[in-house]
């Protein structure tokens, strides 16, 4: 170690070179010494962003996060796929929404899809029952309160041909032998889909299944319920089961092994949209982000968007 008698100060030697700690305390003074003229200017403007350069950043933030969103859902949709193989899923045919649900419906899932009054429920549960069809797979929609007919229009309108697979109460009053005041509507539509199902059928729609609610005179509803979603599945059937409102009163988000929810939301435009997400789906890697629900070209979307504020 040398000493510099001048300052009192070490300075050590390593590998021959000498420090001087002179110069290190001059270089510390010069760090806090104030910058002038255009240095000054120069690091204020370094340091703020203007509101061009905000917006700029937001949006490409907002960018990133549907980018790693879509990552998400074709990784959810890989796990599905490997946790079931694909003749093990009914798909949706929904842009969006089989990657949501990591591939499909898990066959032999009941699943609710429930929402208000006006968001699509029908138009989606027949767009899934047609496409399946188109697939090979045999589906039975069972109308409550529409009829055929009205049905039929709506198909059109979304240009979904027209098929076979529709049946309405009041056809199957008459193909049932049987009025309203006969009974039990639940042990009816057991016996009716008994039969449909020895006939060949891989895929059910109801709706909206809470329309079977008062027909049936539940006596004990959540026990009833229970037994008619276990017959559901004994019979093998992939189940979508629409129901109109928000509210469960007798648990059957419990029961169900699945729950798809379509909302309306009020935009600042004052325009409304339809947002759907999967709350629940048993034995699958599903997303529980909201997604945009359009009919757009002819077609049923479903975009991601960022959760509700």
């Amino acid at each position: 170690m040398a000493w510099f008698p001048y300052m009192y100060l070490p300075c050590h030697s390593v590998t021959g070179v000498i420090i001087n700690p002179v110069k290190k305390k001059i270089n510390r003074r010069a760090s806090f010494e104030r910058p002038t003229g255009g240095q000054e200017g120069s690091r204020v403007d370094a340091g703020m962003r203007s509101e061009e350069d905000e917006d700029r950043l937001l949006a490409e933030m907002r960018r990133l996060r549907e980018r790693v969103g879509h990552l998400e859902d074709r990784l959810a949709a890989v796990a599905g796929e490997e946790a079931a193989r694909p003749e093990e899923r009914v798909r949706t045919f929904v842009p969006g929404l089989d990657e949501a649900l990591g591939g499909g419906i898990p066959r032999g899932h009941v699943v609710l899809l429930h929402g208000p009054a006006g968001t699509l429920k029908t138009s989606l549960a027949l767009h899934t029952a047609s496409r399946n069809r188109a697939e090979g797979l045999r589906p039975l929609f069972v109308s409550l309160e529409e009829t055929r007919e009205s049905l039929q229009r709506t198909m059109r309108a979304l240009g979904i041909p027209e098929d076979d697979f529709i049946v309405d109460i009041a056809t199957m009053r008459l193909e049932h032998g049987v009025v309203e005041e006969a009974g039990d509507w639940f042990q009816i539509l057991k016996s009716y889909l008994r039969n449909k199902t020895e006939e060949g059928l891989d895929l059910l729609v109801i709706d909206p299944v809470n329309s079977l609610y008062p027909m049936a005179s539940l006596t004990s509803p959540r026990r009833e319920l229970f037994h008619f979603f276990r017959f559901l599945r004994e019979a093998g059937l992939t189940s979508l089961l629409v129901y109109e409102g928000t509210e469960f009163p007798y648990g059957e988000e419990y029961l169900a092994d699945g729950i798809l929810e379509v909302a309306p939301r009020e935009r600042e435009d004052g325009q409304v949209s339809l947002w759907l997400r999967c709350v629940k789906m048993r034995q699958a890697a599903h997303s529980r982000d909201y997604r945009h629900l359009t009919f757009e070209g002819g077609r049923l979307r479903a975009t991601r968007v960022d959760a509700p504020e």
